[in-house]
């Protein structure tokens, strides 16, 4: 399998129809993590480990809406398929 792996680097494009820290941004993101971001974790929990396998076009949204989240993204990897998988130690593992 044909991998890129990079440490990830924050996104400055988002496509989100918003203006940045309205109410209706954060529900934005909120509704992106929800629907994206699965937990890893033994547990299950949303604060312990997650990931998230997303097309290209969402990815920039994906992550901020992880790092929104408190799940912030430790690495990005593109697939050969060009999916990219966005993995985050977690919330808890950040210091939150």
């Amino acid at each position: 399998m044909n991998v890129t792996v990079t440490t990830f680097q924050p996104r400055t494009t988002s496509t989100i129809p918003f203006e940045r820290d309205t109410p209706e941004h954060c529900e934005a993101l909120r509704a992106l993590y929800r629907e994206h971001v699965v937990a890893t974790g033994k547990d299950g929990h949303w604060k312990g480990p997650c990931k998230a396998k997303v097309t290209a076009d969402l990815a920039a949204d994906v992550a901020d809406a992880m790092n929104f989240m408190g799940s912030i993204v430790d690495s990005e990897r593109t697939l050969k398929s060009g999916m990219v998988v966005l993995r985050s130690r977690g919330y808890w593992a950040h210091g939150f």
